[in-house]
């Protein structure tokens, strides 16, 4: 297996940029998400095992998550990117609640940036693909497709 490892300038430069730009600030809100996050994968480990816990902690809610705070900077790009990682790593797990979830994060972000058309692709994308599950994630994905379609006309 192949590791890439970021060379000694990417890391320094990495650094520099947090200490000149003030959005890639690091606080303490974000060390405790990342513990409470952590905290719960932990339980979840302990109470149904690591076979289940691992590809969760590991791939593509986690994924997910960091393409949704590239969002929150308005790094649109690079969050687009994490979601297709997010929706791959989904379907390497054979995990389709993951997959559907992200195609309604990225309906929600072409909403937001004024894209009806996306928006109600990806939104019936995720519906089509979504699991016979507790009705929780229908109403998720529905919600944003009446929102999706709204916006479209």
């Amino acid at each position: 297996m192949a590791l890439t490892i970021p060379g000694w300038p990417d890391v320094i430069g990495r650094m520099d940029a947090m200490r000149v730009d003030p959005q890639r600030h690091i606080g303490s809100s974000e060390v405790q998400a990342v513990t409470a996050m952590t905290e719960r994968l932990s339980d979840l480990d302990d109470e149904f095992g690591g076979r289940y816990a691992r590809p969760m902690a590991a791939a593509a809610l986690l994924c997910y998550l960091t393409g949704w705070m590239a969002v929150d900077e308005g790094a649109h790009g690079r969050a687009q990117q994490y979601y297709v990682k997010s929706l791959e790593l989904a379907g390497a797990g054979n995990d389709p609640t993951p997959y559907c979830h992200v195609l309604r994060g990225m309906s929600v972000q072409a909403a937001d940036l004024g894209h009806g058309a996306p928006a109600v692709r990806l939104a019936n994308a995720a519906a089509e693909a979504s699991p016979e599950s507790s009705p929780r994630m229908p109403a998720f994905i529905t919600g944003q497709q009446a929102h999706a379609y709204a916006l479209a006309g």
